[in-house]
């Protein structure tokens, strides 16, 4: 009988080591797996609401139509009796310090302001640009900021306004 007892649990572990051994195997390279989707998929960057708004102030509304005359891109704000234009949008920090640094050099004091934005569209639209904002030259900065901003005011402030 004793031996009946060990022949069963010899032959349990000879199924059960495989199975154990193929179970933990299976896990890790599910890990592997997923980690790298999770690193690499363009939708995981949109769990993240957080943008940066590249902004300039300035004290009057004549003062900033006379130093903005040539930009037809903008977002224009009034808050606490000082006037605001949004002029870039991004959700990449580095690309709001290539920004930031393109306007400083023409004179501009821009601030960078972070904000959370919940329209996914636009938020997808905006991961694109950002990768795209890192190959093009100087000189095209402008367009993609102009891109961008158009993209804003049809998708998120469009959105605010049929909501309230």
């Amino acid at each position: 009988m004793f031996f009946i007892l060990i022949l069963v649990i010899d032959m349990k572990n000879k199924f059960l080591i495989p199975i154990v051994f193929s179970l933990v195997i299976g896990l890790v390279i599910g890990k592997v797996f997923f980690d790298n989707y999770k690193q690499n998929n363009v939708f995981a960057k949109e769990l993240n609401n957080k943008v940066y708004m590249l902004k300039i102030s300035f004290n009057n509304k004549d003062n900033m139509k006379k130093k903005f005359k040539d930009y037809n891109y903008y977002i224009y704000k009034k808050e606490k009796n000082k006037h605001y234009l949004y002029i870039g949008i991004t959700s990449d920090i580095k690309n709001a310090s290539v920004i930031k640094d393109y306007f400083n050099n023409k004179g501009f004091k821009v601030l960078v302001e972070e904000q959370v934005i919940k329209n996914k569209k636009f938020l997808s639209i905006l991961n694109e640009y950002d990768r795209i904002f890192t190959v093009i030259d100087k000189d095209n900065i402008e367009n993609i900021l102009k891109i961008v901003i158009e993209n804003y005011k049809e998708m998120v402030e469009d959105e605010t306004e049929t909501d309230t």
